[in-house]
């Protein structure tokens, strides 16, 4: 039984390797389109643009399984859209709405990329949203991401249903405008530390008792 289970682990690691190869890699630790993770890119191209909603756009490239037909979306409050791929503006507001994974069992990272030609970021905030009204806690997570490329990020607990991400740029202290190219959002739900702790120490205690 235990040379059957040292067997199983060696090809899952094996398939791991091989998945590797080909998903793109994320901000995260992770790949984009592994179990549990979402990918958004919004490049404000004029298709991307709601043409019932002309403040909303919705992202070029998306992996969200949870996104419910278009409820994944960028809205500007600030900012003027030149038409073709730039948000401009002495301040620029972009309100991210990304579904979840329905699993509170969980806690969500989340990475941003933001492509800002001009201008920084005066503040980035995060609203965590759940059936019955569960309480989340909200930690920022300074840039750059794991693979640094990410300029903020956010760990929730647990993981909510809907995010609201908040985002405010301002233009160069030399009077330039704040010009915004795209932004680029990677998540991901993986269970607790201290579960997958748990997991693995059940693994070890089975392969024991079969020696």
């Amino acid at each position: 039984m235990r040379k059957f289970i040292l067997l199983l682990l060696v090809v899952f690691c094996l398939c791991a390797e091989a998945n590797v190869g080909l998903a793109a890699l994320s901000l995260g630790w992770w790949n984009e389109g592994d179990a549990g993770t979402t990918h958004q890119l919004w490049d404000f191209t004029p298709n991307s643009r709601n043409p019932a909603n002309p403040i909303q756009f919705f992202p070029e490239e998306e992996f969200n399984p949870n996104d419910g037909g278009k409820q994944v979306f960028a809205q500007t409050f600030l900012g003027t859209y030149d038409g073709t791929s730039n948000l401009t503006g002495a301040m620029i507001i972009v309100d991210l709405k990304i579904n979840d994974y329905l699993d509170y069992n969980k806690y969500k990272e989340v990475w941003v990329d933001l492509g800002l030609t001009s201008g920084s970021v005066i503040g980035a905030t995060l609203a965590a949203t759940g059936a019955g009204g569960a309480d989340f806690s909200v930690i920022p997570l300074p840039g750059p991401g794991p693979r640094g490329t990410a300029d903020f990020g956010f760990l929730v607990r647990p993981n909510p249903y809907f995010e609201d991400i908040l985002i405010a740029i301002t233009g160069s202290a030399n009077g330039a405008p704040a010009v915004l190219d795209y932004i680029h959002v990677d998540t991901i739900c993986i269970p607790e530390p201290a579960t997958i702790g748990l997991l693995g120490l059940g693994a070890l205690t089975l392969i024991r008792r079969k020696k």
